[in-house]
């Protein structure tokens, strides 16, 4: 067992929260939503197998392109975030630092190139994307959260109390880093902005002010992961049955 917590400390998971007295007005919103946490190592990585699903569906060159460039290019999509934040904080970026990414990554894309009809079903099944939806929000939302406290942490505070910008500007690109993905896209997708930009930047705003103005305990980063995850779900849910009815 030792060894198996240390594996999962060095892949990035961590242990399960120590739980909350009967009597906190917390104890309800965090011990029935922990989940949303994925700080399980099997939570976190269902979550992380419908994310790359998702992403890898959304690659439309897969049959046009070699597997070694299709893989890369959807680590890139999908990572895009948690590679460009942690160069910035002088961290280690995302795909290097957690085997499991590339190993799940890898899998989906094969796959989907060998056995397209996986995409087919999952595409037409409303039940399906309900759950993929599930998964790669609440992975999404992770990441956010994740490098929103990280860069919160590694930038000192300049003019404030704490650092204000700077963890905004990580956690944002940490929800759709991936859009800038490869880098000689520039600026270009700023040019449009997408629901997915906005939600990211929206959420990075109110977790870090939250986390910083009401109380920066350990608690407080709990129910705000948890806040962050499920406006994510929520957003795409609405997107989600609107198109289920105009279908």
């Amino acid at each position: 067992q030792g060894l198996i917590a240390e594996s999962k400390r060095k892949m990035g998971f961590r242990s399960s929260p120590e739980p909350l007295p009967a009597d906190d007005d917390s104890s309800f919103f965090v011990d029935n939503f922990s989940f949303l946490l994925l700080r399980q190592f099997e939570m976190k990585a269902i979550c992380m197998a419908l994310y790359t699903f998702v992403v890898v569906l959304k690659f439309k060159q897969i049959d046009s392109v070699n597997a070694v460039y299709g893989i890369a290019s959807c680590v890139l999509a999908a990572t895009g975030g948690g590679i460009l934040v942690p160069l910035f904080i002088n961290g280690l970026p995302v795909p290097l630092a957690n085997d499991c990414y590339l190993i799940i990554m890898a899998s989906n894309y094969m796959l989907l190139k060998y056995v397209p009809a996986l995409g087919s079903v999952y595409q037409e099944s409303h039940t399906l994307q309900f759950f993929g939806i599930l998964g790669f929000e609440t992975m999404r939302a992770s990441v956010v959260t994740g490098l929103t406290l990280a860069s919160s942490a590694a930038i000192p505070a300049s003019y404030f109390s704490f650092p204000l910008l700077g963890p905004i500007i990580c956690g944002t690109l940490g929800g759709c880093g991936g859009a800038f993905m490869p880098l000689s896209k520039g600026l270009e997708p700023l040019s449009s902005l997408t629901n997915p930009m906005k939600a990211a930047a929206a959420a990075a705003v109110g977790l870090h002010l939250y986390v910083n103005l009401v109380d920066s305990s350990d608690l407080n980063d709990e129910r705000g992961g948890i806040a962050v995850a499920l406006f994510f779900i929520c957003i795409s849910m609405v997107a989600f049955f609107n198109k289920v009815k105009k279908e």
